[in-house]
């Protein structure tokens, strides 16, 4: 059995894992502008403020871009369209193969970010990619997408929308690591909001906002929009860390098993039992604490109902097969793999009872 790729699969695995509290911090964002300034490119990517050429983009537009790039993400890539004929669906068809985090588009109208959330929930539910979407007033019940609900946001003399703001929003995310989560995180830039009556209705409802605390202006619960809980999924879903970890988990464990092993490796019992103990007893080791709950028994299987589905499509008798000969069972080229993990959050909620 050719199992020579291993050993490199074990140390990618090993630094992924050491890497990905780094690399969480290093997030990309794409933004999405009407502009025509520079009609004869439609692409720019940016690692820093510095690398932007401002006669590139309307001031305005620039000024989206300077907000993003305060957050410090990895990457920023804007996709521009013609204010006139350019069309949304277009442009979401060009970006359909681009690697990103976070999805913007601050100079959207309430028409385009109902498109963008369809457009997520299609991206992360049917094709199964990680991306996610900061919009405004949008009541979408999915945890893809991040709803930045404020009416006004004041720097200085300047008054913005939260639409206009969810560049910035964006840009905070990408540039996050899983060390934190963005809740209480201090936009000092903020000068003035809209504030909520009632701040804990909003969230509740899935809305992402500022809060005023009589010093600073910061987040107040970094929350998706989604409200809707069941059995298997909870409130801890409705967390923006949270889904961050999951969707890093799963983008490290599916590169991995595309780089190392698809058409490399053979599909044999002893070989899964290698991916599995190298998720096991490698990366998920590494991102206990930060990442993972180190006092939980994180881990990965061999899918036993789906192997037992596979054995009776091919004609065998499962009632007469042990569990163990069921995964041992050959599956052709598909590998099915089920666990559970536990993902840890920050400290959000202080309860102290003191006795005197």
């Amino acid at each position: 059995m050719p199992t020579i790729g291993m050993p490199q699969v074990q140390i990618n695995f090993a630094s992924k894992g050491l890497t990905l509290i780094q690399r969480s911090a290093r997030g990309i964002v794409l933004m999405i502008l009407k502009d025509s300034t520079n009609a004869s490119k439609r692409t720019f990517e940016y690692s820093s403020l510095i690398d932007v050429n401002s006669s590139d983009f309307t001031a305005k537009n620039y000024e989206y871009i300077s907000q993003v790039m305060m957050g410090a993400p990895y990457k920023l890539i804007v996709e521009t369209m013609d204010p006139t004929t350019g069309t949304l669906q277009d442009l979401v068809t060009r970006i359909t193969n681009k690697k990103y985090n976070y999805i913007c588009y601050p100079g959207g109208a309430s028409i385009d970010n109902a498109a963008l959330v369809s457009f997520i929930k299609s991206e992360r539910n049917v094709k199964q990619k990680t991306v996610k979407l900061v919009t405004n007033q949008q009541v979408a019940d999915d945890r893809g997408v991040i709803s930045f609900d404020m009416t006004r946001v004041t720097v200085g003399d300047i008054d913005y929308t939260g639409q206009e703001y969810t560049g910035r929003i964006a840009g905070i995310l990408a540039g996050l690591s899983l060390e934190r989560s963005a809740t209480f995180y201090v936009l000092p830039e903020v000068t003035s909001i809209s504030e909520y009556s009632d701040p804990d209705a909003a969230i509740n409802a899935g809305s992402l906002i500022l809060v005023n605390d009589g010093e600073k202006i910061k987040i107040a619960r970094a929350v998706n929009t989604l409200t809707t809980y069941t059995a298997n999924i909870g409130e801890d879903f409705s967390k923006i860390k949270i889904i961050e970890g999951m969707d890093m988990i799963k983008d490290d464990i599916r590169d991995t098993f595309f780089d190392y092993y698809v058409g490399k490796i053979i599909n044999s019992y002893e070989n899964k039992q290698l991916f599995l103990a190298n998720i096991n007893g490698i990366y998920f080791k590494e991102l206990e604490g930060n990442v993972l709950e180190n006092s939980y028994n994180n881990y990965v299987d061999i899918d036993l109902e789906e192997q037992r589905k596979y054995c009776i499509s091919k004609g065998e008798n499962v009632i007469d097969m042990t569990e163990q000969a069921i995964k041992m069972y050959p599956s052709g080229s598909k590998v099915f793999v089920s666990g559970k993990i536990k993902l840890v959050d920050a400290m959000e909620d202080l309860f102290l009872n003191v006795a005197i």
